[in-house]
Parts: C-alpha cells; structure tokens; sequence
C-alpha cells in the first residue's frame, strides 16, 4: 500500500513539474545542501527542525518560483503549513503581523 501511495505522489509530482515548467529537479544534494545552509533550523521560526523539516519554495512554484537552490529554504512543517502559496516575504510580514 505503502509504495502504491508513493507512486501515486510520485506522478503527480512528476505532472506539476511539467506543467509549471520546472527544469530542474531537486536531489538529495540539494537537500543536504539546503539543510547545511540553514544549520538545520526552519528559515522562518528558527526551530530545530532536521528530523521533521520541509523543503521550502521561497517564492511558490504557483507564483512562478523555480526549484533553483536560490529559491529553496528549510522549514518546520508549522510554518511550511501555515505559509501556504505566500512568498517568503509575505510570510514573514504575515508572522510579524500575528506577533503583535
């Protein structure tokens, strides 16, 4: 059941990249990369996160953004959830805002 799930992500996936014109896919690099980058810590709340953490698009492919390194960020599933199709920016406008 397991890998028929995975699959079905999979294509999907494989579907949303090639609609939205997405050349470049991310590899397991890419993510050690991201990971180091951020020091294991989400981009936007600074919470440990290297055992459950996203791969954020900083601006979201529904907006445009690419899966260039330059436009990927580490992040806590919270805020990964919460930023939804908002830019890094706005998020982060968005979260000032809920501070206050």
């Amino acid at each position: 059941m397991g890998n028929k799930i995975f699959y079905t992500v999979n294509q999907w996936f494989m579907k949303f990249i090639k609609k939205n014109n997405s050349e470049y896919l991310i590899t397991s690099d890419d993510i050690s990369g991201v990971i180091e980058k951020y020091e294991g810590l989400c981009a936007y709340c600074g919470v440990m996160c290297i055992d459950n953490y996203h791969i954020d698009h900083k601006l979201p492919v529904s907006k445009g953004g690419g899966n260039n390194l330059d436009n990927l960020a580490l992040s806590c599933s919270g805020c990964n959830w919460s930023k939804n199709n908002k830019t890094s920016e706005e998020f982060i406008a968005f979260r000032k805002k809920l501070s206050k």
